[in-house]
């Protein structure tokens, strides 16, 4: 598999766990929280150091990596579960789940200041949240890694010759 296949398939799976994203706190939590007036910090997990992660963040983080981890064993191409969870570490779900909603990110996102992948954008706002320029930020060296990570690995010239025929 080529990079920019690995690319168009890990774009469309974190589309597809963007959407995921979507219909559960868009049309799950969120109406449920407004109907029953529950508030939000009730679906919250409660960790210390994630104070701002719902249960769903919880499950949401291991299904994700289970999900490039399994589709790469079925590729048979470790590289692609590499290079697509990397992209999702770097915001590319959270951007994804904004252009579904039609909407541009929000001006700070208090919920990322835990995600690692993420929130070493803040040095450059110290004491503050990450922004939405943090998260392209990320999402622009996410790029970057997943590109050297998709185009890594042998060359061979003369397997590809065979494959043309």
């Amino acid at each position: 598999m080529g990079a920019i296949r690995r690319f168009a398939f890990a774009l469309a799976i974190l589309v597809i766990l963007a959407y995921a994203d979507v219909i559960v706190l868009e049309h799950i939590y969120k109406p449920i929280s407004t109907t029953y007036a529950i508030p939000w910090e009730s679906f919250s997990a409660g960790l210390s150091w994630a104070p701002e992660a719902l249960w769903w963040h919880v499950a949401f983080v291991p299904l994700s990596a289970g999900f490039f981890l399994l589709t790469g064993l079925a590729a048979r191409d470790l590289r692609f579960s590499v290079g697509g969870f990397v992209l999702f570490l770097t915001g590319w779900e959270d951007t994804f789940y904004y252009m579904l909603l039609r909407q541009f990110p929000p001006s700070r996102l208090p919920w990322l200041d835990n995600a690692w992948g993420i929130a070493w954008t803040r040095v450059f706002q110290p004491s503050q949240s990450v922004s939405r320029w943090g998260l392209f930020a990320a999402n622009a060296v996410g790029l970057a890694l997943a590109y050297w990570i998709f185009s890594r690995g042998r060359h061979n010239p003369a397997s590809r010759a065979r494959t043309r025929h």
